[in-house]
């Protein structure tokens, strides 16, 4: 965990000083765990890209709206995982 932390600390330092050097008005913090993620390096690390438009980028997250409810079978079998 303490490993984990440092990482984020830093990767938000790198954040704060790329996006005031560039001018950037946002800081996407990318990382990638499996092939299905787009994982190319397969070790632990962290993109920091700086943003200046999202109309490049398009949330995968974003195209479908579920019920909330329609979920609890899915968490279910996510708290059943071991």
């Amino acid at each position: 965990m303490e490993t984990a932390a440092h990482v984020m600390r830093a990767a938000v330092e790198v954040s704060r000083r790329l996006t005031g050097a560039l001018g950037a008005p946002g800081v996407n913090l990318w990382h990638a765990s499996g092939e299905a993620a787009w994982q190319s390096v397969f070790h632990f690390h962290v993109h920091v890209v700086p943003r200046y438009d999202s109309a490049d980028l398009t949330p995968p997250w974003a195209e479908v709206e579920q019920p909330v409810e329609s979920l609890a079978g899915l968490a279910g079998e996510i708290r059943a995982w071991r």
